[in-house]
């Protein structure tokens, strides 16, 4: 999960389809919001300073707790040379639920709130949604209907491989 209002990938998307940023999403290089998805260089922290420092958080946990390159320090997701390795690291983190309380309990603890949360008076006519709800509507929805793919990243798939090309023609 990002901890930004959205993920580096939907700028990417919104350049492949020409299309312009929702407000307040992106920053410029000057530090000022920008809707062109070219001219983004930042996006914006869920919380704004707040979530911030829990993206720091993350940043600790992920690369200073496992002795791996700082974020900024590591090669670009794109247009870096994918044959030498990038440094991504991960953080993991198991929890006996048991040690702190009874397993079931906190399960029926956890659905209660999910239940409460997703009850919860919606704003601005919108429905609550907890996390894992829009993906697990976007899964159904694309079983049935399949994976949408913009035209510009069709053509950067069939680059990839004279074979995979050839197979879906």
């Amino acid at each position: 999960m990002a901890t930004s209002v959205i993920s580096w990938n939907y700028v990417r998307n919104h350049k492949g389809s020409n299309t312009p940023l929702q407000e307040g999403v992106a920053y410029d290089e000057n530090g000022e919001f920008t809707v062109d998805p070219f001219k983004a260089k930042c996006v914006r922290p869920i919380g704004d300073y707040k979530g911030f420092g829990l993206g720091m958080m993350i940043e600790i946990l992920c690369s200073l707790l496992t002795d791996s390159e700082i974020g900024k320090d590591l090669p670009p997701m794109f247009g870096s040379d994918m044959s030498k390795p990038r440094g991504i690291s991960h953080y993991f983190q198991a929890i006996d639920i048991s040690k702190f309380t009874n397993p079931k309990k906190f399960l029926s603890r956890m659905k209660k709130l999910v239940e409460r949360v997703r009850s919860l008076t919606p704003l601005l006519g919108k429905e609550v949604l907890v996390a894992g709800d829009p993906e697990k509507r976007t899964m159904q929805q694309r079983n049935v209907s399949g994976i949408p793919v913009s035209d510009n990243l069709w053509q950067e798939f069939l680059k990839i491989s004279d074979k995979f090309a050839k197979a879906v023609k």
